[in-house]
């Protein structure tokens, strides 16, 4: 926070911001490191743009997301108008560089990427169609889910919803029962998931809840419980 107050401090000067921050005052070829810092000083901070940010899995930290100039060297507009609180993300990626399976993390931020392979993340809601602003961040109530005509027409079948599709997915990427199947398989295109048969199968079959994370209990919704639950009767 003490750097960013200095950043926007128009009695520093460049050259007292550049042993500061020295990153932040250096130029690129698409980037202007002083007109972009000029053009900031004469709007000034907004501390409402500063924001939660998943730099790494279980690595937290605080993100300043300026929506004009090249300061964030790539906003993503269109990835961060999705992120409010209440919704959540599976994470997936098209390289698997390593033997164990490392893809599937549940995002609750706005995230980077992670590891080898560009990060693909999935959310569980899309924003309403109007315009999100910082000031007036939209909640569950407010959004729509994110799913095709299939997913919607296969819900519709188990009369079930949208979170315990998206829980499903979650656990059986993680789940000791299905994981080393599948890993070689769980990439961003999800063809080979076969939601269908592996939702039928696995809400009929009694061992169904032995083969869920624990981990994973205690912040599922009350719906998706509610269909362990049938599963185990």
């Amino acid at each position: 926070m003490e750097r960013l107050t200095l950043y926007f401090d128009p009695t520093v000067t460049h050259e007292e911001m550049r042993q500061v921050a020295p990153r932040a005052m250096e130029s690129t070829k698409r980037f202007d490191a002083t007109g972009v810092r000029e053009r900031l000083l004469k709007r000034g901070l907004k501390l409402e743009n500063i924001v939660r940010y998943a730099y790494r899995p279980f690595d937290l930290r605080w993100l300043y997301w300026e929506p004009e100039t090249k300061l964030l060297d790539e906003k993503r507009p269109d990835y961060f108008q999705h992120v409010f609180e209440g919704n959540v993300w599976l994470e997936a990626r098209q390289k698997q560089a390593m033997e164990k399976f490392d893809r599937g993390y549940f995002v609750r931020a706005l995230a980077d990427n992670f590891g080898n392979g560009l990060s693909s993340f999935f959310p569980l809601y899309l924003s309403p169609e109007t315009a999100l602003t910082l000031e007036n961040q939209y909640s569950p109530d407010d959004a729509r889910n994110n799913l095709g005509p299939r997913a919607a027409e296969l819900l519709a079948e188990l009369d079930s919803d949208e979170t315990v599709l998206f829980y499903h997915s979650l656990a059986i990427m993680h789940s000791a029962c299905i994981a080393p199947r599948t890993a070689a398989r769980c990439d961003r295109t999800g063809h080979a998931f076969r939601f269908r048969q592996t939702m039928k199968t696995w809400m009929s079959r009694p061992a169904w809840a032995g083969c869920w994370p624990p981990s994973l209990t205690p912040r599922l919704p009350s719906r998706a419980l509610s269909v362990a639950a049938r599963a185990r009767r």
